[in-house]
């Protein structure tokens, strides 16, 4: 959580906006994305329930590991806030050599299996449910994006057609967003 509040005032200050304090977003898409779902009528489905992401977090760091940690964050927010800023920047240039980096340092391995690919697993057959039940918009973090394991090779080896969209994508306000996968 303190990271994303780390990341959100990145972002806020990268687009001359002031930081809410201790909001771990202040980006409008993920809300955008949800409003807009409810607008047109749409179901929202999310790919694990809140018991399992606990489970999944429990089991990331050993007991007594996380205070360290957290102490780092909140000590050297200077330091949190440049890394999330380089994330940030690698995205806007979409740049996937420094996304993937990016999103590599930010996790021991044991991390990454934890928070990134055990989840693509758990989420793999409800989204490819969605995905063929049709006309599914998915909305997951990037890292869950890059590297190995990641959502879009497991996409891809279960046969599904996966496409980058650049930029907007062609998303035109109150028609709804592009497909990008099939």
């Amino acid at each position: 959580h303190l990271y994303d509040v780390r990341m959100a005032e990145a972002e806020a200050e990268a687009e001359g906006r002031d930081p809410v304090p201790g909001v771990a977003t202040t980006a409008r898409l993920d809300r955008s994305i949800f409003d807009w779902a409810r607008s047109m009528g749409l179901p929202v489905v999310a790919l694990e329930t809140l018991d399992e992401r606990l489970e999944i977090l429990d089991g990331v760091y050993p007991p007594g590991a996380t205070l360290p940690w957290l102490v780092r964050l909140v000590d050297d927010p200077a330091g949190t806030r440049h890394i999330a800023d380089r994330a940030r920047l690698a995205y806007v240039d979409l740049d996937l050599a420094a996304m993937e980096l990016q999103s590599v340092a930010s996790h021991t391995p044991a991390e990454r299996e934890a928070l990134i690919v055990r989840r693509n697993r758990l989420w793999l057959p409800r989204l490819l449910a969605e995905i063929r039940a049709g006309n599914a918009f998915v909305a997951v973090g990037l890292g869950h994006l890059l590297g190995d394991d990641s959502l879009l090779d497991m996409l891809d080896a279960e046969g599904c057609t996966v496409e980058r969209v650049l930029g907007d994508g062609g998303f035109v306000e109150g028609v709804g967003p592009p497909v990008v996968i099939d």
